[in-house]
C-alpha cells in the first residue's frame, strides 16, 4: 500500500491525545460520608471496573477514529502492477460503441445504445482535459478515423444511431490499432462497449499486444427474446403470369417460450396478398407455404412481416422477382421434328416450343426465344452461324444435337469461332455413361443422391469431343473411358451446351431414360434469367445483370420504390453482363430498381444481416475465458453490474484507491465511541 500525500501520516500523532486524557484523568471526586462503610465499598469497588472497561473501549474507538481520518487524508491505494504500470500515463483512447440492431434491446430507462453512449461519456469523463479519444461504430465513418478532444468526442456521441451494418470483433480491433499507429501512439487504451453477441466472435480471436490495453465492457439486455423473419424462397424456379405460385417463408425463435398463430403477411406490389398463422416452438423454426397468383409480367416486388417487439429490424423480409410468360423454345430441325423433345415441351404450359425446318428461319425473331434447339442438322450455313453466333454473345442459351453423320459440315468452323470444343470423329463402341456433374448449377435440387449400381443410359454410337486447351467447359455427362457426351460452356454472355449423340435410339437409349426428362427441363429452365430474391446490406456482394445496355444517355441508377433514393453504382463487365458493386451505399432495407435509360430494368431487393437476430451473448464471465484464449494478456472485461466503470479506470490507472473506506471507518469508529459512552453504565 502506497499514499498519495504521505505527510499527511504526521497528523496519526492525535492518537496521543485520548491516551493522555485517558492516563490522566484530571476530574475531581467529592468524597461522601456514609454509615455502613462495607456497602459502600462493595459499590465503589463494582462502578470502578465498569468505568475502567467503558473508558478502554471509548479509548480504542477514538484512536481509530483518528488514525482513519488521518489514513484518509493521505489517501492511501493499491499500486497498479507492473505490466499495468509500463501503459502510464495513458494519454490516447479509443471507444468502440456496438451501434448494430441488436442494441435496441430493452434495458431500463431505455435501450442498450443509450446505455452505451451513456458509458462512453462517463469513460471520457474518468480521463484529463488534455487526453485524446477516437469514436467507433459499426459504420467506421471517415469522421471516427482520427483522435478528437473530450468535448468534440461528447458531442460526436450525441450523434451515434442505430446502423445495419454488422462488424466481427478482429474487424474492430483492427481499426482502432490503425487508427493508433497512424499517430504514431504507443500506449494504447480501447474500450469495446456492446452487448457481445456470440456472432462478433465468428473470426479469430485478435492478438493484442504489451502496449495495448482492451477493456470489454458488455451490456446485458433485460431480454434475450426475437423472433424474426429469416429467409423465404419459391417452390418452382420459375414464375409465370397468371400461374400460381407457391412460396416458403422461414420463421426462427430465439425465446425460450412457443409461440402460436403468429400472424405472417405477404404483401406484393403494396398489397397484402396473402396471410396464415405460424406456430414458432422456443429455440427453433418454422417453414409455412403461401400462395399466391402472379398477375403481373416482368419486374414484381414483395415483402414478408410479422411483428415483434422491442427488436423489431428483422420483422420484415424484402425480395424482388421476375415474372417471365411462357419460356419460349426454339427447334431448328434438320431430320424431322424431334418426338421426344414435342412430348416433352408440347404438352406443359409453362413452354412454348416451336419446330421450323433449318431452310425457313426468321432471324429477327431469335432474341425473343430463351433456348433455341438445333436439332440434327447436317450442315450449318454461314448465314445461321453469324446470326446463331450474335444470339449467343447475347445471352441466349444454344443445345446443339448433332446428327448422326460422321462428317458434318460447317459444325467445327462454328466450333471454332464461337471458341467451343468440336468434334474428332465418331466412336462406334457401345458404352454406358458413367458420371454425372452434380457440382454443375444445371442439377441442383435434381438428385438427393445416386446410388452406387444406378442404371444409366446406353451409348452405342457418339461423336468424339474433342477438349480444346484454351476452352474452358464443364463436362456434365461422361461415357466410360472419359469421352464427354453433354458439355456445358460459355460464351460470352450466353451459354452452350453440346450433346454428343442425336436423340435417336439407334445411337443412345438417352431420349428414353429416366434422367431425360430433368436434365432437359433443367436447360430450359437455365435460359430463363434467374436472379437472387434478395441481398444483405453489409456484405457488399457484387451484384450481376444481363438486362443493362448502356444505350442511353443516362448513367445506370438505382432507385428505391419511394423515389426519394437514389445511388450511381460502381460497373464492371464481367462474362454474362455487368457487375455492379454498391460500397455500402444501400443503408436501409428495402426493394429498389436498377434504371437504364430511364427505365427500371430489373428489381433489386436489400436486407438486414440476420446474424444480428439471433439473440446469443457472452456473460461477463463466459467473455472472460473467450479473452484469455491465445496471446490476450492485455485483455480486460469490466462487468459494470457489480463496479461502475469509472472505478475500474481509475484503479487501473493509480491503483485501488482505499480513502472512502478509511472515511467509512472513521465514521463507525466514532458511532461506536458514542453508542459505547451512553449505553455502558
Amino acid at each position: 500500500m502506497e499514499f498519495v500525500n504521505p505527510l499527511f501520516l504526521y497528523g496519526l500523532l492525535a492518537v496521543s491525545i485520548p491516551v493522555i486524557i485517558h492516563l490522566f484523568n484530571f476530574r475531581r471526586f467529592r468524597k461522601v460520608y456514609f454509615t455502613n462503610v462495607r456497602f459502600i465499598r462493595e459499590i465503589k469497588a463494582e462502578t470502578q471496573k465498569q468505568s475502567k472497561l467503558r473508558h478502554l473501549l471509548a479509548l480504542i474507538a477514538r484512536i481509530l477514529a483518528i488514525a482513519s481520518i488521518v489514513l484518509a487524508f493521505a489517501q492511501p491505494y493499491i499500486p497498479v502492477t507492473e505490466e499495468q504500470e509500463s501503459r502510464q500515463p495513458v494519454s490516447a483512447v479509443s471507444i468502440y460503441i456496438d451501434n448494430s440492431f441488436s442494441m435496441k434491446n430493452a434495458l431500463e430507462g431505455g435501450n442498450l445504445l443509450d446505455r452505451a453512449k451513456k458509458m462512453a461519456s462517463e469513460i471520457a469523463l474518468s480521463y484529463r482535459n488534455t487526453d485524446i479519444f477516437q469514436l467507433l461504430t459499426n459504420d467506421m465513418e471517415g469522421r471516427h478515423q482520427r483522435f478528437v478532444s473530450r468535448e468534440e468526442l461528447l458531442k460526436l456521441l450525441d450523434e451515434v444511431s442505430f446502423s445495419p451494418a454488422f462488424r466481427t470483433a478482429k474487424e474492430i480491433l483492427q481499426r482502432q490499432t490503425d487508427v493508433f499507429e497512424a499517430d504514431n501512439i504507443q500506449q494504447k487504451t480501447i474500450y469495446l462497449i456492446s452487448d457481445f453477441q456470440k456472432t462478433l466472435f465468428v473470426d479469430e480471436m485478435p492478438e493484442t499486444d504489451s502496449l495495448t490495453a482492451v477493456f470489454a465492457v458488455p451490456l446485458q439486455a433485460e431480454s434475450q427474446a426475437n423472433l424474426y423473419v429469416d429467409s423465404c424462397w419459391f417452390a418452382s424456379p420459375v414464375r409465370q403470369a397468371g400461374k400460381n405460385a407457391e412460396l416458403f417463408v422461414r420463421i426462427k425463435n430465439t425465446a425460450d417460450m412457443r409461440y402460436e398463430k403468429i400472424p405472417v403477411r405477404l404483401n406484393i406490389l403494396g398489397k397484402q396478398r396473402s396471410v396464415a398463422g405460424i406456430d414458432v416452438e422456443a429455440n427453433g423454426y418454422a417453414d409455412i407455404p403461401l400462395y399466391f397468383t402472379n398477375y403481373d409480367e416482368d419486374i414484381v416486388n414483395g415483402s414478408l412481416e410479422i411483428n415483434d417487439y422491442p427488436v423489431d429490424f428483422d420483422d420484415k423480409l424484402f425480395f424482388s422477382w421476375y415474372v417471365a410468360p411462357q419460356i419460349q423454345l426454339l427447334a431448328v430441325n434438320g431430320d424431322g421434328e424431334s418426338a421426344y423433345l414435342n412430348s416433352l415441351f408440347k404438352e406443359d404450359t409453362a413452354f412454348t416450343l416451336k419446330n421450323v425446318p433449318a431452310g425457313n428461319i426468321n432471324y429477327a425473331e431469335l432474341g425473343k426465344y430463351h433456348v433455341i434447339f438445333l436439332n440434327s442438322m447436317n450442315s450449318l450455313s454461314s448465314g445461321l452461324q453469324q446470326e446463331i453466333g450474335r444470339y449467343v454473345e447475347n445471352g441466349g442459351t444454344l443445345v446443339i444435337i448433332p446428327p448422326g453423320i460422321p462428317e458434318a459440315e460447317g459444325y467445327n468452323d462454328f466450333f471454332t469461332d464461337m471458341g467451343l470444343n468440336g468434334f474428332a470423329g465418331m466412336d462406334n463402341n457401345p458404352r454406358k455413361i458413367e458420371f454425372i456433374n452434380l457440382e454443375h448449377h444445371l442439377f441442383l435440387d435434381v438428385f438427393e443422391e445416386i446410388p452406387e449400381n444406378i442404371d444409366l443410359p446406353s451409348v452405342i454410337s457418339h461423336h468424339v469431343i474433342s477438349r480444346r486447351t484454351q476452352s474452358v467447359f464443364d463436362v456434365l455427362l461422361e461415357v466410360q473411358g472419359g469421352s464427354p457426351f453433354l458439355t456445358w460452356q460459355k460464351v460470352q454472355k450466353g451459354q452452350v451446351y453440346l450433346f454428343a449423340s442425336p436423340f435417336d435410339i439407334k445411337y443412345t437409349d438417352f431420349p428414353k431414360h429416366a434422367i431425360f426428362v430433368p436434365v432437359l427441363y433443367q436447360i430450359a429452365l437455365s435460359g430463363v434469367p434467374s436472379d437472387r430474391l434478395y441481398y444483405t446490406i453489409g456484405k457488399n456482394e457484387s451484384i450481376e445483370t444481363e438486362r443493362i445496355s448502356l444505350t442511353g444517355d443516362e448513367p445506370v441508377s438505382v432507385r428505391n420504390e419511394a423515389g426519394d433514393f437514389e445511388v450511381i453504382p460502381e460497373m464492371k463487365r464481367s462474362l454474362t453482363g455487368h457487375l455492379l458493386d454498391f460500397h455500402s451505399q444501400v443503408k436501409e432495407a428495402g426493394n429498389y430498381y436498377i434504371y437504364d435509360s430511364g427505365r427500371p430494368v430489373k428489381g433489386i431487393s436489400f436486407n438486414y444481416n440476420r446474424s444480428e437476430s439471433v439473440m446469443d451473448y457472452f456473460s461477463p464471465d463466459e467473455l472472460k475465458e473467450v479473452v484469455n484464449q491465445g496471446q490476450n494478456a492485455g485483455f480486460y472485461v469490466i462487468d459494470s453490474a457489480k463496479k461502475p466503470v469509472e472505478q475500474t479506470i481509475s484503479e487501473f490507472s493509480k491503483g485501488i484507491l482505499l480513502w472512502k473506506w478509511f472515511v467509512v471507518s472513521a465514521l463507525v469508529f466514532l458511532l461506536l465511541e458514542g453508542m459505547i459512552l451512553r449505553f455502558m453504565k
